[in-house]
């Protein structure tokens, strides 16, 4: 997934949306596992939902387009200006203005079920997130950076951040705290990253103890930046790959402790089978401790060990 641009339609009147309805083109056809496509009408649902509420979808006779229908001309405009040349598992996705008043379908992805390649019917879905005026101050371009919200408070960070790398690589990620609800910003390493995993992350069940609840995904305003200064909240992160599966945090503070004082560090583990995946993320205040970790340890072998660590950073060199 190599595409990093933004989206981002241009100002084309003739592709501008004149009714609640865009065209999707180009839209990929990538399969998982199992054979089946891995875009379908809840993905253009969760998709155009940052920008509208979505009224209908409908798939059309080629896999690679689709109908999407909003609640308003403003909303289908909105989607159309962000998700215009959205880069998606490599590919370039077009959003234009249809000539459609509406997407009419029906079969078995009317109300009465669900159809993920054909027609479905969204009215009154409880899965609108765009319901009020307020929402337009909430859009966000698509970007490498997101917002993560909805998981239990006390989650831990080290799990959740553990399953987005199933769809990219995290650079950077902070705390971003909005009063009671916990949140964080996680950046990843393209935009066409940040789309794959909003798509398969968003609305994903997150369970702690007795509290059941459902993890939320938007595109940041802004991307995380490289702090300026020692006293600015964000911190830098180093990536350490080429450990045993059978290390854990104990030691990798003994590896990390002569480099400097870490605010953060964790061996990510498999959720399932509490094997370690082969490598930590590792949290500095200062660009000076982070760069003396990766001098220090890329390159270095473990005891016992024939496979060299690799220790890098995005804004450390």
């Amino acid at each position: 997934m190599g595409a990093g641009g933004m989206g981002g339609g241009e100002a084309d009147p003739k592709r501008q949306a004149t009714t609640p309805v865009v065209l999707f083109n180009n839209l990929p056809t990538v399969t998982d596992t199992q054979g089946q496509r891995v875009i379908t009408t809840h993905s253009l649902f969760t998709l155009c939902g940052m920008y509208g509420d979505v009224v209908r979808v409908r798939f059309l006779n080629q896999p690679t387009q689709a109908l999407v229908e909003l609640a308003s001309v403003r909303q289908a405009e909105t989607a159309r200006v962000h998700l215009d040349k959205l880069p998606l598992y490599d590919t370039l996705v077009r959003c234009y203005g249809a000539t459609n008043d509406r997407v009419v379908g029906g079969g078995k992805g009317g109300k009465g079920g669900y159809d993920p390649y054909g027609f479905y019917e969204y009215t009154g879905s409880k899965l609108h997130r765009f319901n009020n005026p307020k929402s337009y101050d909430n859009i966000a371009s698509p970007k490498p950076s997101l917002i993560v919200w909805g998981h239990p408070d006390g989650y831990p960070e080290a799990d959740l951040l553990a399953v987005f790398l199933n769809y990219g690589t995290i650079e950077q990620y902070k705390e971003v705290r909005a009063g009671p609800m916990p949140m964080l910003q996680v950046q990843l390493e393209s935009t066409d990253q940040a789309a794959v995993t909003l798509l398969n992350l968003h609305d994903l069940p997150i369970t702690l103890g007795d509290r059941h609840q459902n993890l939320r995904l938007n595109f940041a305003k802004e991307n995380l930046h490289a702090p300026a200064a020692d006293h600015e909240v964000a911190m830098f992160n180093v990536m350490l790959k080429g450990l045993p599966e059978d290390f854990t945090n104990e030691e990798l503070y003994e590896v990390i402790a002569p480099f400097g004082n870490p605010k953060r560090y964790t061996v990510w583990k498999d959720k399932t089978t509490g094997r370690g995946r082969g490598f930590a993320l590792v949290d500095y205040s200062s660009a000076e401790e982070a760069k003396a970790m990766i001098m220090g340890l890329n390159g270095h072998i473990l005891p016992g060990r024939q496979i060299p660590l690799t220790a890098t950073s995005k804004y450390v060199h």
